[in-house]
């Protein structure tokens, strides 16, 4: 790092550093352990160059944080806030870490973009459950309005399978909640070919899906209080959102749920799928029992 850099900013390049490299510098090209370390005075970051193939590369490079300009102390800042239950709109974060309200928007919107990339590569396994409901219903009101937004919000008690196809313990629960559109949908109920597309997309081959109705889905001891801890974070963090984003919240919650109680920290298991070190995440992070 430059000399006039802060300890906070060396601190800060030492975690991501660990988080993308955890065993050591590793070439993108051709997986050689061994750079030379390049500095300079226009770049704010050193530049890494293989001892083998001579493949330049930086530590920002190929993630969401190649090319800002923003200090490395506060983008950890903002992945740590978004760590957390209760996480951070793009008012508070501009305060927090003194930075524009379009550069707190655009951080933000780039971890939760990596969090969607990581929820839609990841598929439910065992016995998924799910049901339909309504975001910006109101009250007392048991019929569609054009402001209502259909969701599919469901849970898998994954299960290992054995040769037998037969479940072992429960290994875990993992839920996903995904927007729906007017395709999916006959009325206020899933279309068989709405129902197999979710399933296709979200569920492993082997996986058992059902589908429950309205008054099943509100008596779920589990799916329906979980809609309900999503909607109301939703609602009090950022007060409503409209369809285009809505997806990226969604997963945003759902991420933090299902990692909460894994052996690694949230904030190490965030930075890892933000430095785009997804196969250090999938060995070092396990959903919770």
């Amino acid at each position: 790092m430059k000399p006039n850099h802060s300890i906070h900013d060396d601190v800060a390049y030492q975690f991501f550093y660990r988080q993308k490299w955890p065993d050591g510098f590793l070439c993108p090209s051709c997986g050689h352990r061994q750079a030379y370390t390049i500095h300079s005075r226009v770049r704010s970051l050193p530049l890494y160059q293989c001892k083998l193939c001579r493949h330049q590369t930086t530590l920002t490079a190929g993630t969401i944080l190649e090319g800002s300009r923003t200090s490395l102390f506060k983008w950890r800042k903002a992945i740590e806030l978004v760590s957390t239950k209760a996480s951070v709109n793009a008012v508070q974060l501009a305060a927090l870490i003194h930075v524009t309200y379009k550069t707190s928007w655009k951080i933000l919107n780039k971890i939760r973009h990596a969090i969607s990339d990581l929820d839609n590569e990841r598929r439910m396994a065992g016995y998924v459950t799910g049901g339909v409901v309504f975001y910006g219903r109101p009250p007392y009101v048991y019929f569609r309005t054009k402001r209502e937004h259909p969701l599919w919000v469901s849970c898998a008690q994954e299960r290992q399978v054995r040769r037998d196809h037969s479940f072992e313990d429960n290994c875990g629960l993992y839920v996903k909640i995904k927007c729906l559109t007017d395709k999916d949908l006959d009325g206020q109920k899933l279309t068989y070919s709405g129902e197999k597309k979710l399933f296709e997309e979200h569920l492993e081959s082997h996986a058992l899906g059902s589908t429950l109705n309205r008054v099943e889905f509100r008596r779920d001891p589990f799916l329906h209080p979980i809609y309900c801890e999503a909607k109301n974070w939703i609602n009090d963090t950022f007060k409503g959102i409209g369809r285009t984003y809505q997806q990226h919240y969604w997963d945003e919650y759902c991420f933090r749920l299902n990692y909460m109680h894994s052996d690694t920290p949230l904030i190490h298991i965030l930075t890892s799928i933000c430095m785009k070190n997804i196969s250090y995440f999938i060995l070092n992070a396990h959903v919770s029992s």
